[in-house]
């Protein structure tokens, strides 16, 4: 297996050029990678804790539609290298699904999958119910459960040796995300 490199919270208000650029700069430094962009097409704010996203995301400015089809349908294709982009749900909204009746968990997995053309499930935040899972089962959608086995590149330095990774690419800029892949390549 080659290694995976997980986006979390891609979402309408994404810069869809700067992505674009950003998996540029991850496939230089990681030709076979496998790029999962978890996409949520509608974010709140969770609660309990601060903003999702830094304050000047804020009011959410939609982008185009065209810019979000292009989103959508800009994965699934293997590019030169072996690297391939995909695209997998965080479900309709961006909140704690375990918190949700079963049928609105449902409502938000299965429609934002469906829609999306993906069978893998991330679950926001990391949390989730036995409902989320049994949703996941009988509906053929891949969960994928939050476990150390998933790295974040925000804490640790990369590591090629180890195969499941994640990041925000709201929290970088294209530069710093360089930057810190060329950390990894001068070790």
């Amino acid at each position: 297996m080659g290694i995976i490199i997980r986006n979390d919270d891609v979402n309408p208000n994404t810069n869809y050029k700067e992505l674009m650029e950003m998996y540029d700069v991850i496939e230089k430094f990681v030709p076979d990678v496998e790029i999962w962009s978890v996409y949520c097409p509608t974010c709140v704010r969770r609660p309990d804790s601060n903003l999702i996203y830094p304050k000047e995301y804020y009011p959410l400015r939609q982008q185009p539609q065209a810019q979000l089809m292009k989103m959508v349908n800009h994965v699934s294709l293997p590019l030169e290298g072996g690297a391939y982009r995909k695209i997998v749900s965080h479900g309709i909204y961006h909140v704690i699904h375990k918190n949700m009746s079963r049928d609105l968990q449902g409502a938000s997995i299965i429609a934002a999958c469906r829609f999306l053309r993906t069978n893998i499930f991330v679950p926001p935040y990391s949390e989730y119910d036995e409902t989320t899972i049994d949703i996941c089962s009988k509906h053929g959608i891949t969960f994928v459960m939050p476990s150390p086995e998933w790295k974040s590149l925000e804490s640790e330095p990369f590591n090629p040796d180890h195969k499941k990774w994640f990041f925000h690419s709201w929290r970088y800029t294209v530069e710093s995300l360089k930057g810190m892949f060329n950390a990894y390549a001068k070790i």
